[in-house]
């Protein structure tokens, strides 16, 4: 399993992942992981129903790099 950096910039490749939510592929969101929860959520500030500052995210379980392709680390 591939090692996401914290806070980095991801677009969805798979829809079949996510356990909170159903975005379309190729939605870009920053990616955060949850040590307490062993899980890692996306949060895609550009879309109101899922800004970060409202608590809406996508979440979900051991992304792969199938998964997910990280387009810009920061």
């Amino acid at each position: 399993m591939p090692e996401f950096k914290h806070g980095c910039k991801v677009r969805l490749l798979r829809e079949d992942v996510w356990i909170a939510g159903t975005p379309p592929v190729g939605t870009v969101g920053k990616l955060y992981r949850n040590p307490k929860h062993n899980r890692y959520w996306i949060f895609v500030p550009d879309d109101p129903k899922y800004n970060p500052k409202d608590g809406h995210h996508y979440g979900f379980i051991y992304p792969t790099d199938e998964d997910l392709e990280v387009i810009e680390d920061e």
